[in-house]
């Protein structure tokens, strides 16, 4: 496949890197430091001068003359947050004058404001690894942090040639952990949805999920098929798609097949920015990328039974009533006589107002699913 789509042309593509060869060329150039993470303590003037080969007045010297004060000119007045609001109208600082530009828009239009503060809400926010008071536990052996973003999943429609990617989480896996660990970690609503339509009555009790009944998944990674078997219901999604592959060896290439759950991280050879294929619910396609492949540093935890641990998630806009414009959908039609939409989307009030007569009886044609919404029911 990496000649299908010309992986070596592009730059932002790494070349495949061997995890187990990375860490195990690593461990052999720090096999003399401890496995143990601990924090070098704060060097002090002494210490310094016992490296450098030089006095102690020699260093307390450059500490002067190279500190931070130095870089302030004299007579140098403290800028304030709000000394920048009012900003002369002849400034030469380019800067200065994109800042002014930048305040009259948000005086003058809420709209823009509005908009800007969407903008700011909806970048992905960075959860810490590991959280002051978190208790250290000693490691027995070195390990490599993985860093994989997750996107949602791709809707392709006829009357739109590009739609835009949208990153939906990013995770930090180990080396040790196998497959199995990133596909439990990774948060879907098409695996909690209910899979009955429940125009006809909307207080049916269902206890069953999408992925109660349709466990299966797979992920596509350089040329290779990793099927979740782990239920005794799953089957493999990827016959179909490596009985089709054989019939063009000279397009695709030789497509192979492994267990999910037999596979970690460390028997793997991944390209850094090249999309990869996650697999669920049959059709539900997530791409993923991974993005970082480091050994474990003292900034990560050390308990090992957090990974896979979510280092950001992307907070975006809810998907809201379209009768109230104020509560969460919960319920969403389709070909429904009494919208001129479909899919349409409502909260429960307003889903049974306008549905429904006061004995419950159904009022006209279309059909009804609950609606989850990942913003308000997934972390």
């Amino acid at each position: 496949m990496d000649s299908v789509h010309n992986v070596g042309s592009l730059s932002y593509v790494s070349q495949p890197v061997s995890i187990r060869e990375f860490l195990e060329s690593w461990q052999s150039a720090l096999a003399d430091e401890p496995i143990v993470l601990k924090r070098l303590p704060k060097t002090n003037v002494k210490q310094i001068a016992g490296i450098m080969n030089v006095s102690r007045s020699t260093v307390q010297e450059l500490d002067t003359v190279c500190g931070i004060d130095t870089l302030k000119c004299p007579g140098q007045v403290k800028v304030r947050d709000d000394a920048t609001s009012t900003i002369p109208d002849d400034t030469e600082l380019v800067t200065l004058r994109l800042r002014k530009s930048e305040l009259e828009k948000r005086a003058n239009s809420k709209t823009y404001t509005h908009r800007l503060y969407a903008t700011f809400r909806n970048h992905r926010s960075v959860m810490r690894t590991r959280v002051p008071g978190d208790k250290l536990i000693p490691m027995t052996v070195r390990d490599v942090v993985i860093s994989v973003q997750i996107y949602r999943p791709f809707v392709g429609e006829q009357s739109c040639k590009y739609k835009p990617l949208v990153l939906d989480q990013e995770l930090r896996v180990l080396g040790q952990q196998k497959l199995t660990d990133l596909r439990d970690a990774i948060t879907c609503v098409a695996d909690i949805a209910l899979p009955v339509e429940m125009s006809v009555n909307p207080d049916m009790p269902v206890n069953t999920r999408c992925k109660d009944i349709y466990p299966s998944g797979f992920f596509y990674i350089n040329g290779t098929f990793f099927n979740d078997l782990r239920h005794p219901e799953a089957k493999d999604l990827s016959s179909v798609i490596r009985t089709w592959g054989a019939t063009r060896p000279n397009q695709i290439g030789e497509m192979r097949e492994a267990a999910m759950e037999d596979t970690q991280f460390l028997d793997l050879s991944l390209r850094v920015g090249l999309p990869y294929l996650y697999v669920h619910q049959g059709d539900c396609e997530h791409l993923i990328v991974f993005t970082d492949i480091r050994m474990m540093n003292i900034e990560d935890s050390s308990d090992v039974s957090k990974y896979p641990i979510v280092s950001s998630n992307v907070s975006k806009k809810r998907t809201v009533c379209i009768v109230c414009l104020l509560y969460n959908a919960r319920w969403v039609t389709y070909d429904d006589c009494l919208c001129s939409q479909s899919p349409a989307f409502f909260c429960d009030a307003c889903f049974r107002e306008l549905h429904y007569d006061s004995s419950g009886t159904k009022l006209g044609p279309f059909t009804a699913y609950r609606f989850y919404d990942k913003n308000a029911v997934l972390p």
